[in-house]
C-alpha cells in the first residue's frame, strides 16, 4: 500500500518533507497532485515517480512521459563491463493506455586472450535476457532489468489500462 505522507520531487525524485515547497536537492516547486482522475493517470505517475532508487533514475520529462535510466558495471584488473540501461513510459489517459519501451547496452572491454572489445544491445522483449559473465581475474557478474517491464504492466493492469511494449523509442 502506498503511504500518502511521502512526496517526491516530481523534476528530480528527491523525498520532500510534507511542510516543503520548494524540492531541498533541485529547487523545484512542489505541486500536489490529485490521486485518482482522468482514468487512474495521476496514481500511475505517482506510482513511477516511486520506482526511483539508488540504482534507478526516473525523471517525468514531460506531462505523461516518463524516462528511467540506469548505469552499472563490474570491473577486475584485466576486465570491464558497464551496463547502460534507458527506458520511456508514455501515459495515454485518453486511450487508458500505458506504452513502454526500454534498451540495455553491455559494454566490456579488457583481456581474454588479447585486448577486446564488445557491445551488446537488448532493446523491447529482448531485455528479459540476464546480462552475465565471468571476470578475469574478477568473478561472477550479473544484471537483470527485464522486470521493470513487468511492474509497468501491472501498474497498468491495476487501473484497467492496456500495456503496450513498442521496439522504437516513442517520440517526445
Amino acid at each position: 500500500m502506498r503511504d500518502v505522507n511521502v512526496r517526491k520531487c516530481s523534476s528530480c525524485g528527491e523525498t520532500l518533507e510534507l511542510d516543503v515547497t520548494f524540492c531541498t536537492n533541485c529547487g523545484s516547486r512542489f505541486e500536489q497532485k490529485e490521486t485518482q482522475g482522468a482514468g487512474g493517470s495521476s496514481l500511475i505517475e505517482a506510482q513511477l515517480m516511486e520506482l526511483a532508487n539508488d540504482f534507478l533514475s526516473v525523471r517525468e520529462v514531460s506531462p505523461g512521459r516518463f524516462e528511467f535510466s540506469s548505469q552499472t558495471g563490474a570491473q577486475s584488473p584485466a576486465q570491464k563491463v558497464k551496463v547502460t540501461y534507458e527506458a520511456v513510459a508514455q501515459l495515454e489517459p485518453e486511450k487508458k493506455r500505458l506504452t513502454f519501451w526500454e534498451k540495455m547496452v553491455e559494454s566490456s572491454a579488457g583481456m581474454k586472450i588479447g585486448f577486446f572489445g564488445e557491445k551488446k544491445v537488448q532493446k523491447g522483449s529482448e531485455v528479459t535476457k540476464k546480462i552475465h559473465g565471468h571476470l578475469l581475474f574478477g568473478g561472477k557478474y550479473g544484471f537483470e532489468y527485464g522486470k521493470l517491464r513487468e511492474v509497468m504492466k501491472a501498474f497498468a493492469g491495476e487501473q484497467g489500462w492496456k500495456f503496450k511494449t513498442v521496439i522504437f523509442k516513442p517520440k517526445g
